[in-house]
């Protein structure tokens, strides 16, 4: 089964995209904050991630350049 992380800070449309694809198969881990989702990233391997570029204590593109330096190569779609 592929494991897929969402980063969105909106609850509502974050539950809305893990519902959707929970139904479909996938395993779904969602964070809201930038710091959220390093630790997350740090604790699993994720075969996709789905990144909002909006987030209460940085970008989205904060947590590519870390998910670039630090791990092996992780597709990315920006929500």
């Amino acid at each position: 089964m592929s494991r897929i992380l969402v980063v969105e800070d909106d609850v509502t449309f974050s539950r809305i995209i893990h519902v959707f694809l929970s139904k479909h198969g996938y395993e779904v881990d969602v964070c809201h904050k930038m710091k959220d989702s390093i630790i997350s990233l740090s604790a699993s391997k994720y075969d996709l991630m789905l990144l909002d570029y909006r987030l209460p204590d940085g970008t989205g593109m904060d947590v590519l350049t870390w998910s670039k330096e630090n791990l092996e190569k992780l597709p990315v779609q920006f929500l």
